[in-house]
């Protein structure tokens, strides 16, 4: 479990048997990386993406994410969120690779406690049934 949000499902991506990348999912009732919203039993959030410095630029993301996106169809999760910061490029592109289309743009503060992060939210076109 992540001590920090309290989200019980992780993904990691291995190359020649290291730790490369973790890859995060938030569903109903988690914590997710936009304050007051909340994924319903149906969605969930991918989130805290990271693919150490070393592995990066080899597909680690892509063929975790794959995995992560067929899985969570056999649990009928039916939309997948990522919310990612406008000025990751990688990530985004990364994103919309994988089908994902931007679906609004968040620009959010933290000020006294509240989260305000500048994200652009993307969603997958809905899984097929």
């Amino acid at each position: 479990m992540d001590q920090t949000h309290g989200l019980r499902d992780f993904y990691l991506g291995y190359w020649n048997a290291e730790i490369a990348h973790v890859l995060w999912v938030a569903g109903a009732g988690e914590a997710t990386t936009v304050s007051n919203w909340e994924p319903s039993r149906r969605e969930i959030e991918i989130r805290d993406v990271h693919t150490l410095p070393a592995f990066r630029a080899r597909g680690i993301f892509t063929s975790v994410a794959r995995h992560v996106l067929r899985e969570l169809r056999t649990r009928g999760i039916e939309v997948a969120y990522a919310h990612v910061n406008v000025d990751n490029q990688t990530s985004l592109r990364g994103f919309k690779a994988l089908g994902f289309v931007p679906v609004e743009r968040l620009f959010i503060w933290r000020v006294l406690g509240v989260d305000w992060i500048r994200s652009q939210s993307l969603a997958p076109v809905p899984f097929a049934a």
